[in-house]
């Protein structure tokens, strides 16, 4: 629509300079109900306000002219969130969230977040808006993990360790449905106790405490209607991480370069059936040679380098990264979380029905190819993996459901029940 003034009602002057900056409106003679959409999750987002109302009012005699009002409602200085979830791998998770929004001319809050349960984590982050198209955050995570991983659907080891992050996004812009950020952070991996199986991979040569640096850029776009039960939209995700002992090499050598990605899109075949492809791998590269580590998988050449175990490629589950952050890919027909190669790609097809307004029951197939090597990547067979499951979507909870599924990497059934959203 052709507009005359755009006015905000209840908005403080230095948010209001901040909008004007960041959408251009001084300069704008157009303005779409999307544009207003877009202003308005902004004010949410960024500046804390609770929720925002637009009007939109014809100016008369005027050709198609319009007034636009954007009335803020209440802003808050902090807010606190808590969840609950339980599945039958974790028992019950609580996760607790906290903000607060200071009164400075640049946009700013800060955050903190108490995770307890098996995975236990506590994070603290603080957010500025310097530009108006994008912002800077800083951030601190520990991290106490207690993990089982399997071979073949079979307990071989048990990892209890301390992880400590400073992560540092340098620039973080969004544009409507795209986000990139790019930054750098060290970790810091401390092992308290290990317990290994026989033929266990860490029983000669368990890991040990590191840290490391890297250099991280990664983007995502996602047009999806839906978080967890999306009918149309796509979404897709890619990262890149140069990972050091120094911010320049790894031990002396080059450093680790890990390269990430996902595809999903969506295509509705009536208003209740949703066909769902999705492409997905990770790729580690690095120094050959280097066996300071040992973190090889049973179908590892005995010579070459190993991959350090805070770097590999894990898989299991429903979700991308749920036990470990930025390594864990999920599997149709694998519960629990499993070793693979360096060289990991995967695709999945799931066929989504919609049975009433909230219960949906889903069919996945997946097949995946790993490898040491882009060279005998294909070289073992495809790994294939099928899985059921029923969910109710309860708006406050969260998804309730549970799944079945089978794959032929561990030629055994196993069964997931899950209430709440993923944490």
């Amino acid at each position: 629509m052709r507009l005359r003034k755009l006015v905000f009602e209840n908005v403080e002057p230095g948010d209001r300079r901040f909008l004007q900056r960041k959408f251009r409106l001084p300069s704008k003679k157009t303005i779409t109900a999307d544009e207003v959409g877009q202003i308005a999750a902004a004010m949410r987002v960024s500046l804390f306000y609770s929720d925002a109302d637009s009007y939109y009012l014809p100016v008369p005699d005027s050709a198609g002219l319009y007034d636009v009002r954007i009335v803020a409602k209440e802003k808050k200085r902090s807010q606190i969130n808590l969840g609950v979830r339980f599945d039958s791998e974790e028992i019950v998770t609580l996760q607790a969230n906290g903000g607060i929004q200071f009164h400075s001319r640049m946009p700013m809050n800060a955050e903190l977040t108490l995770r307890l349960g098996k995975r236990i984590m506590a994070r603290g982050d603080l957010n500025m808006t310097p530009w108006t198209f994008g912002r800077m955050s800083f951030s601190y995570v520990f991290r106490h993990n207690d993990i089982n991983i399997y071979e073949r659907a079979s307990r071989q080891s048990n990892v209890t360790y301390n992880q400590h992050t400073l992560n540092l996004n340098l620039f973080d812009f969004n544009l409507r449905n795209f986000n990139f950020k790019i930054g750098t952070r060290f970790d810091y991996y401390n092992y308290n106790a290990l317990l290994v199986g026989v033929h266990s991979e860490y029983s000669s040569t368990p890991p040990s405490d590191r840290h490391y640096f890297d250099y991280h850029a990664e983007t995502d776009y996602n047009s999806e209607d839906k978080w967890y039960f999306p009918s149309s939209g796509a979404c897709f995700n890619a990262s890149y991480r140069y990972v050091t002992s120094n911010y320049v090499s790894y031990n002396g050598h080059i450093g680790f370069s890990v390269v990430g990605a996902s595809w999903r899109m969506n295509f509705p075949l009536n208003k209740r059936l949703t066909f769902q492809p999705m492409v997905y791998g990770r790729l580690i590269m690095g120094h050959r040679g280097e066996q300071a580590e040992a973190a090889s998988s049973p179908d590892a050449p005995a010579t070459g380098y190993l991959t350090p175990s805070a770097l590999r490629n894990f898989v299991g589950g429903d979700w991308f990264n749920h036990y470990f952050e930025n390594q864990q890919l999920p599997f149709a027909g694998i519960g629990f979380i499993e070793a693979v190669s360096d060289k990991f790609v995967a695709v999945q097809l799931r066929l989504q029905q919609r049975i009433t307004q909230n219960n949906y029951l889903l069919l996945k197939f997946a097949t995946y190819e790993d490898g040491h090597d882009f060279s005998n990547l294909l070289d073992h067979g495809p790994k294939i993996g099928v899985q059921a499951a029923w969910y109710y979507n309860v708006s406050f909870l969260g998804p309730v459901g549970a799944s079945i599924g089978y794959s032929s990497r561990t030629h055994s059934p196993y069964a997931f029940v899950n209430i709440g959203y993923e944490f």
